[in-house]
């Protein structure tokens, strides 16, 4: 959610491996986020004042959150103190 609308990109772990090599072949921010969107609602983001480094940060947060989630064995969002 970004701007009060939910975006939707697609996961860079369950992407198929043509999806990934193509992503290898962008050259810029715009590029990638445009590829992770698709034209239609990138040009929408675009319109609404977003920045495709937000994209870039999103999709970096995820993959950070997802490998902590996997390390862990748990969300780290969970709650870790007792009541």
């Amino acid at each position: 959610m970004f701007k009060g609308k939910d975006w939707v990109c697609m996961d860079p772990i369950t992407a198929d491996d043509d999806w990934k090599d193509d992503l290898l072949d962008l050259d810029s921010d715009v590029e990638v986020a445009e590829y992770y969107l698709g034209a239609d609602q990138y040009k929408t983001f675009a319109e609404e004042g977003c920045r495709a480094g937000y994209v870039i940060l999103a999709i970096n947060f995820y993959v950070q959150t997802m490998r902590q989630q996997q390390e862990d064995g748990r969300p780290p969002w969970r709650r870790t103190s007792s009541p």
